[in-house]
């Protein structure tokens, strides 16, 4: 069936509906069943219409999404990366949100602002909506900092650079930063923040071909490499980090500095722990290298595939009223997406004060490109086979990280060739 615009309500035959949603909170399945339990019982009680939630890690969703959309089965809905715009927008798997379609959920006036631009193709019709935010932000451990004497929070890499040093303390198990390398869902991001810091992107703006092995992805990179061989601010085990491996170790005490996406894998106390803006690589640089994050959250998609539609759109609109996404963001550790919700007052942690500056400010959506999820994916991979090699003693050299970039770029090309 296709979905007839200007829809007011779900069908009244429709029972229920299959949602695929990715881990919230850092939750296990039943963890993130338990969360959102109360969202479902709400939904139904108010449509009589019953969710059935699937729970797909944030590993293996794109491809399972991807599989979804070419073989025409899967959910009515899903939750997902915004990120991935350009695979939805291009295989034609996704319902476009018309304006009429729109109005039904609020309009797109009821967004914070940041959140529009992470909706598809700018100038096209929608085809994922924003139901919860987020960015990177910088935490550190008080206590740490303080016994090192650092009484200010670094503003640029050198600065940072140099309290990460002051405050490493290998014999205590205590370093300067940590990160987990080896999980590429995870890096994926971070190396784009540092690779349009110094300039880069992963696709050119005018033509949309990769341009993943530039001088400034080289730069980046060693700028990061770095951090484990010549800065020694951070172990050499990060380099096998796959899951939230650095995340507990802040936890645990043993780092100063992390750089991680909201708190919802913050488990220290927040009395012992404080938020601030990504360093950056000078005062003032250019707007457009003067980036902290990328416009982060979960998107929600209806499959064209689906045949109830109508239905899909009701659960989308209540996942965007004021009390279920106060509710459900809070409980996520992530911010809100619409001006109503972004009120509450539950969002006066020291994490949400600083995702809210740094999306309003310092935030860019990434380009949307089909190929984005394959190109930065196989990126976070060669980036983490050099960290292995810096771990293991190495000296890697530019001209070392710039053939491991080429051959990612040349896997990009013959993507694109291959499709054209």
């Amino acid at each position: 069936m296709l979905l007839r615009a200007g829809a007011a309500h779900a069908d009244d035959t429709v029972t229920s509906i299959e949602y695929w949603s990715p881990p919230q909170n850092g939750l296990n399945e039943s963890g993130t069943k338990a969360l959102l339990q109360p969202i479902v019982d709400g939904f139904r009680k108010e449509t009589g219409i019953t969710v059935n939630v699937e729970i797909i890690d944030w590993s293996s969703l794109l491809s399972k999404l991807a599989a979804a959309i070419a073989s025409n089965t899967g959910p009515d809905a899903a939750g997902g990366g915004n990120t991935w715009n350009g695979l939805y927008s291009d295989t034609g798997g996704v319902v476009s949100w018309t304006p009429e379609m729109m109005d039904e959920i609020g309009g797109l006036s009821q967004f914070v602002p940041a959140f529009t631009q992470v909706m598809g193709y700018p100038g096209k019709d929608p085809v994922s909506i924003p139901t919860g935010g987020g960015t990177w932000q910088l935490v550190y451990n008080k206590k740490i900092l303080a016994d090192a004497g650092i009484t200010s929070m670094p503003t640029t890499w050198d600065a940072f650079i140099a309290d990460a040093k002051k405050a490493t303390n290998p014999a205590a198990g205590i370093w300067g930063v940590g990160s987990d390398v080896a999980n590429v869902s995870n890096m994926t991001t971070w190396l784009w923040v540092l690779l349009r810091q110094w300039g880069g992107n992963f696709f050119d703006d005018k033509t949309g071909k990769a341009t993943i092995n530039s001088d400034a992805a080289v730069q980046s990179v060693q700028f990061f490499l770095d951090w484990i061989g010549k800065d020694k601010i951070m172990s050499r085990q990060n380099a096998q980090y796959n899951a939230s491996q650095a995340e507990q170790d802040f936890n645990n005490g043993k780092l100063a500095f992390l750089f991680t996406q909201g708190k919802a894998a913050l488990t220290l106390p927040e009395d012992q722990y404080g938020a601030a803006l990504l360093p950056l690589r000078e005062t003032n640089p250019p707007k457009s290298q003067a980036v902290m994050s990328h416009i982060a959250g979960e998107n929600v998609i209806i499959l064209a595939s689906s045949t109830k539609q109508r239905a899909a759109i009701q659960w989308v609109k209540y996942l965007l009223s004021t009390d279920v996404n106060v509710e459900k963001n809070f409980k996520n550790g992530s911010i809100p997406v619409t001006k109503e919700a972004a009120k509450s007052d539950k969002f006066t942690s020291a994490v949400d004060k600083i995702d809210i500056e740094i999306v309003e400010k310092y935030a860019q959506a990434q380009q949307i490109n089909s190929d984005d999820g394959p190109l930065s994916q196989a990126y976070a991979r060669a980036v983490g086979q050099l960290a292995g090699r810096v771990a293991n003693g190495e000296t890697i050299t530019a001209a070392e990280i710039k053939d491991a970039l080429d051959e990612v770029q040349s896997a990009a090309l013959n993507r694109e060739a291959s499709q054209n």
